[in-house]
């Protein structure tokens, strides 16, 4: 499978979705429980709710839309936990840092 480049498309949501998106994501980081280093990335625990999934369900084609780079996973585990995983290169692990952590991430 072929890498995508490194690089955001900010064109590629209309500020209807952009705004979307970032209010999506807000919601999202409030709701993080822990955040795990992973080699190639990172991981993101949620509490289950009955709304998550369509949370994600929301946010990760917009995020795919500007960073098409970005591998995304979610695992339901038993019990109550839910995990994200955002993942990549090297180079795509130093913008997930750098980027989500300025947002609180």
């Amino acid at each position: 499978m072929d890498a995508s480049p490194l690089q955001c498309n900010l064109d590629a949501l209309s500020p209807t979705e952009r705004a979307h998106h970032a209010a999506t994501l807000h919601k999202l980081g409030e709701k993080i429980l822990e955040r795990k280093e992973l080699p190639d990335g990172y991981a993101y625990r949620f509490a289950w709710e009955s709304d998550i999934l369509e949370q994600f369900v929301e946010w990760i084609p917009l995020e795919r839309a500007c960073c098409p780079f970005l591998r995304f996973s979610i695992e339901v585990e038993p019990g109550n936990a839910v995990w994200l995983r955002l993942t990549g290169s090297a180079e795509v692990k130093e913008f997930i840092r750098f980027e989500f952590q300025k947002l609180g991430l």
